[in-house]
């Protein structure tokens, strides 16, 4: 698991920019390193995944977050609407 840093992130249906963490799993093939996962969290208590990128062998799969409700702590992590 490797830290990325951070990014601002707009999702494309709502138009809501989280601050996000950037996360990466990565597999170790002799020496190199292969990115299998990357996923943004929000930067705040709920740590909602925003986005998750998966890198397959056939390709790649995106999933994005659309909504959010019922959460125990408010999103601090929303920069704009």
């Amino acid at each position: 698991l490797v830290y990325r840093g951070r990014k601002n992130f707009t999702t494309e249906d709502t138009n809501i920019t989280y601050r996000c963490l950037v996360f990466s799993f990565v597999e170790m093939e002799g020496k190199k390193e292969k990115e299998v996962l990357t996923f943004y969290i929000t930067d705040d208590a709920n740590h909602i995944p925003v986005r998750l990128d998966l890198f397959l062998k056939f390709g790649t799969a995106k999933a994005f977050l659309t909504t959010a409700t019922g959460l125990r702590n408010p999103q601090t992590s929303i920069v704009s609407k």
